[in-house]
């Protein structure tokens, strides 16, 4: 027998999308991808780029049964809707996801994330977050 309206029962969960900022994220592969209608591919249009990364370093500071570097070496996926150009991101580059626009829970076991967002260079990304501080400040 299943059980019929279970999911209204599960609290709203929100990601706090500041973990990204503890994990030192790092390009493996770059691939675009598409809509799925009925199951099905349509290849006709790229929605994106996908740009799947490797957790280098993992320095947020977990609480309870969660030990230090747990999330390290792990693989993660960011979908950046409507980009084109597959060489943006390069093997190897160091990169920070920012301007999230999802960030859902998905699986059997809830442990899997779909997330839409922009990715930046880790160093431009800096550099241009710290002009914005010391503008900030002068003004």
């Amino acid at each position: 027998m299943a059980l019929r309206g279970l999911a209204k029962l599960k609290p709203a969960i929100q990601i706090d999308t500041r973990i990204f900022q503890y994990w030192k994220l790092v390009v493996i592969n770059c691939s675009e991808y598409y809509a799925y209608v009925n199951g099905e591919r349509d290849s006709s249009k790229a929605l994106g780029v996908k740009v799947q990364c490797v957790i280098m370093q993992d320095d947020f500071p977990y609480t309870g049964n969660t030990g230090a570097n747990a999330n390290e070496f792990e693989k993660i996926s960011f979908k950046i809707p409507g980009e084109t150009r597959l060489d943006l991101f390069q093997h190897r580059q160091r990169v920070v996801p920012y301007n999230f626009s999802k960030v859902v829970l998905y699986g059997d076991y809830q442990n899997e994330l779909s997330i839409e967002c922009q990715l930046a260079d880790y160093d431009v990304y800096m550099k241009s977050q710290a002009k914005k501080e010391s503008a900030h400040v002068k003004a």
